[in-house]
């Protein structure tokens, strides 16, 4: 199953991540293992560009790619640099988001464009914005295509996806990321299966050679694409459903247990 990989791909927040937000030790001595073998690790994420430099600053072994906010914008890991992006069309996303605030009242967006993010007075930000980081009714920040768009509001819950899918319909990309509170939207037809696709075809690479490991339902399109599919203990109950492997959760640091397996089955191999 893990003899021929030669991409791993993981999510970050709830998989290599541990829920302090840091990488374990056994994950960042797997990494630069892997590396040295000859296999690239792809990191696979919501997060936006500008979030990721803190999340994997320090580590070997994370060279290349990465794939942010869920699919639509690939960088080099490097320089952060953008390599390629899709987005959602501003018209398209004024549609969405009349559509969510029908279903869910009281919602309060939040933009992520190539430029930045901007959100709603009443939208609560987990995570630091930028001085200067605009702050009105989402319809004025809505006047360049979108890499995603965010909803918060307390009501909202992962299991109330299909609904929430449903009530946008074909105009994006409608998932969670997170179990309660938030919900994102991206460009129609992009999630992080289409994002890691064009990576590892750009290295000339098959789905069979890709192993991905995920924990939440955002991930379950990746982890259907590659070719073996994992997911830390943790995971969402649909992700661990759907998954070939099982591993140790993200604070137990699972993914270093995943590349230590595909780097035994390389070496079975040669042997």
């Amino acid at each position: 199953m893990l003899d021929g990989v030669l991409v791993i791909a993981t999510d970050l927040d709830g998989t290599l991540l541990r829920s302090d937000g840091t990488v374990g030790p056994r994950v960042r001595t797997a990494l630069a293992a892997a590396d040295g073998a000859g296999v690239t690790v792809v990191a696979v994420t919501a997060r936006p560009l500008r979030f990721v430099r803190p999340a994997l600053a320090g580590l070997s072994g994370l060279h290349g790619t990465v794939v942010c906010a869920n699919g639509a914008l690939v960088a080099d890991l490097a320089t952060l640099t953008p390599r390629w992006s899709r987005e959602l069309d501003a018209p398209s996303a004024g549609d969405v988001v009349a559509a969510l605030r029908a279903a869910v009242p009281g919602v309060a967006f939040a933009v992520e464009t190539l430029d930045g993010f901007g959100h709603e007075p009443h939208y609560v930000c987990e995570w630091p914005v930028p001085d200067g980081t605009p702050v009105a009714p989402v319809e004025d920040l809505l006047h360049r295509p979108l890499l995603k768009l965010l909803g918060r509001h307390p009501s909202i819950h992962v299991r109330d996806l299909d609904a929430l899918v449903a009530h946008v319909g074909h105009r994006a990309t409608v998932t969670c990321s997170a179990t309660t509170g938030l919900i994102e939207v991206g460009p129609p037809g992009v999630d992080k299966a289409t994002g890691l696709r064009d990576v590892v075809a750009a290295m000339g690479m098959h789905p069979r050679q890709v192993v991905a490991v995920g924990d939440m339902p955002n991930d379950l399109p990746m982890l259907r694409w590659a070719g073996t599919s994992a997911a830390v203990g943790n995971a969402h109950g649909d992700v661990l459903a759907a998954v070939d492997l099982v591993l140790p959760s993200n604070d137990d640091e699972g993914v270093a247990e995943l590349v230590d397996r595909v780097l035994a089955a390389r070496a079975g191999s040669r042997n």
